[in-house]
This record gives structure tokens, sequence and C-alpha cells, in this order.
């Protein structure tokens, strides 16, 4: 080995190559300019398509499949389809399975899209409750729309005031309630 030091800075520009090649690159400050007002970012694009791709690959999966149709027996009624043969086990095991991949897919995106540590968790299980709600319990599709709502009313309220962008999302999971669940009627017959 040469003792010249040209190694340790071959070692060097390899790190420098690594590190590069492993950044998200241009895709995190990548957007494409809407109108004046409106730019729309190459992660969030990506992050749509990706979740898109799953939702429809999830949906195929268990509307045509039969492990989906074992899946949708068991979370019905896990003792009937234990009477008809489905060993539950199983089945929450490759449920469990998916789910923990679906995760760390999300999981992918939002460390490439923002910062967060251990407690973070929390306020990301609120996001996602709210969007649940919003799109409607047990709708794959309607989570997504939910979702989008959410982040769309963030956004707007963002516009507004910066400090407006979390509280925009709970307004809307507010008004939701409100109106699905019958608070709306409660609301207007105590004012008529």
């Amino acid at each position: 080995m040469r003792r010249d030091g040209s190694s340790g800075v071959k070692r060097a520009s390899r790190r420098q190559r690594q590190r590069k090649n492993n950044s998200a690159g241009s895709v995190t400050t990548a957007s494409w300019q809407v109108t004046s007002g409106l730019s729309v970012s190459a992660l969030g694009l990506l992050v749509l398509v990706v979740a898109v791709i799953v939702f429809g690959g999830l949906q195929l999966f268990l509307s045509k499949t039969r492990v989906g149709w074992m899946m949708r027996a068991t979370a019905e009624d896990a003792d009937a389809a234990e009477l008809v043969g489905i060993d539950s086990r199983a089945v929450y095991a490759r449920a469990t399975a998916i789910a923990v991949g679906i995760a760390a897919l999300g999981g992918l995106f939002l460390g490439i899209r923002s910062v967060f540590d251990p407690v973070s968790g929390p306020t990301q299980l609120i996001f996602a409750f709210e969007a649940v709600v919003i799109g409607g319990m047990g709708s794959l599709w309607g989570t997504l729309v939910g979702g989008v709502a959410l982040g769309v009313a963030q956004t707007l309220g963002a516009q507004i005031h910066p400090q407006l962008a979390v509280m925009a999302g709970h307004l809307l999971f507010l008004a939701v309630l409100i109106v699905r669940f019958g608070g709306g009627r409660l609301l207007l017959r105590s004012m008529g």
C-alpha cells in the first residue's frame, strides 16, 4: 500500500459517490408550475402514483385471489372461516406481512419527505385515523380520497397562515364527523 495518502483520497471519493447515490436526489426538490400560484411537487406526485398502484394492487388481491377471499372471510368472522377450513393464524400472518410491507413503503416516503423522530408516530397516527374516517370506514379508495382531502385542507390552511395547516385538517375532520354522524341534524334542529 502506498504511503502518500492516495488510497485515503480514493476512499473519501468513493464515500462521496455512495452518499450521492443514496440521496433521493432531485425528486425531493423538483416541481411543476401548474399556474402562477400553484405548483405540484415531483415527490408528492410520485407518492400519489405509488399509493394508487398499491391500493389498486391491494384491491385486486383482496377481491380476485383465493388468499384475498380468505382474508376477507377471516376479517368478517374468524370462527366461521375456521369452520370452513381456513387457517386464521396463517391469514393473520399474511395480513400482518402485507401491512408491514405497506407501512415500510409509507415510512420510506415519510423519511424522504420530512424529518421524524421516535415520538412522531402519534401525530402520523392521528392523520391516518382522520383520513380513514373522512374517506369512510372499510373503504380502501375512500381512505385514499380522505388522505388527499386532508392534505388539501392542510395546504389551504397553510396558505392562510403557516400555523393553521394542521388545524385546517382537524376542522375538516370535525366537519365530516358532524355531517356524517348526525351532529349536523342535531345542530340544525336546535337552531330551527
